[in-house]
């Protein structure tokens, strides 16, 4: 058994999600997990469920999201902090015009 386990994980190929294809290979090799906890984890590591995936999935979207969201807001500080310094660039400029402009 041991020996069938080693020869199908010597063949996972490289560039492969190395911890989910293991993971498969155990689970077709030794069987599921029962009474809600991960053998080979120790204890205290409880098996995800479908619920716990929902979860973190919907918790990892809303980080997503908020990150996004503060991306955005920097984006358009950004733009208007740009369209200011043009502002006052085109100010500077006029000013500079005007000492030459009564000099002649």
């Amino acid at each position: 058994m041991w020996e069938e386990l080693n020869d199908r994980l010597s063949q996972i190929p490289e560039g492969c999600d190395i911890v989910a294809a293991r993971d498969k290979i155990f689970i077709e090799s030794i069987g599921e997990d029962k009474r809600g906890f991960r053998r080979t984890y120790g204890i205290g590591v409880p098996t995800p469920t479908s619920t716990d995936s929902k979860q973190l999935s919907s918790e990892a979207l809303r980080m997503v999201e908020d990150e996004a969201e503060k991306i955005r807001a920097l984006e358009h500080e950004m733009t208007v902090e740009v369209q200011k310094r043009k502002d006052l660039e085109e100010e500077v400029a006029c000013e500079t015009k005007k000492p030459k402009e009564l000099e002649d």
